[in-house]
């Protein structure tokens, strides 16, 4: 089972100097599981997993931020001044959050087993996510750069513009889950929860 959780840093509304590139800090935190039964390790998964799992055992949680440069394009007198958008950069984090087992090779053998198919597959499903995430993220650049508007509002135009990003990580988590009912037709699912 997962949630997901989709956020967003504060957006840097002014523009600031960065490349047309992407910056990705992908981290994997785990907290610990005991238990040398399904039962126990059951009732451990339910007491120690991070109470901003919200029941779940797993779940990945992204950050989006951008910058970019802005400059004036064309000014007339009959119309106001256009922006275009350039160097622009997003910094992508994500976070995956798993529990660890440190002595499952204990327990016995069905229970290992147990134990091992539930945590690959709690894994792979969350690295889906993470995937989904940085690929979606990397788009931003693209998608910020060239655009042009009233310089009065290139900022907003450019914002909206990654929040869509936002938006569209968000969806791609969410259609996922639905798909997978969080994971549980991939074998998320630890016997006794």
């Amino acid at each position: 089972m997962k949630a997901i959780l989709a956020a967003l840093l504060p957006l840097l509304a002014t523009p600031a100097l960065a490349q047309g590139d992407v910056s990705l800090d992908k981290d994997v935190t785990y907290y610990n599981v005991t238990g040398d039964t399904l039962e126990e390790i059951a009732r451990s998964l339910r007491r120690d997993a991070p109470r901003d799992l919200d029941g779940f055992q797993g779940q990945a949680n992204f950050w989006f931020s951008w910058t970019y440069n802005y400059d004036q394009v064309s000014s007339s007198r009959a119309e106001k001044p256009t922006c275009l958008v350039t160097n622009a950069r997003v910094e992508i984090k994500i976070v995956v959050t798993l529990p660890r087992h440190r002595n499952i090779g204990r327990a016995p053998g069905d229970v290992e087993a147990a134990w091992t198919t539930f945590a690959d597959s709690l894994e792979e499903h969350e690295m889906n996510h993470a995937e989904d995430f940085e690929r979606i993220g990397r788009q931003i650049p693209e998608a910020l750069d060239g655009l042009t508007g009233p310089c009065s509002t290139i900022e907003e135009v450019a914002n909206a513009k990654g929040m869509d990003y936002v938006d569209r990580a968000q969806r791609a988590a969410d259609d996922y889950d639905a798909e997978t009912n969080h994971g549980e037709t991939e074998g998320t699912v630890f016997p006794g929860l």
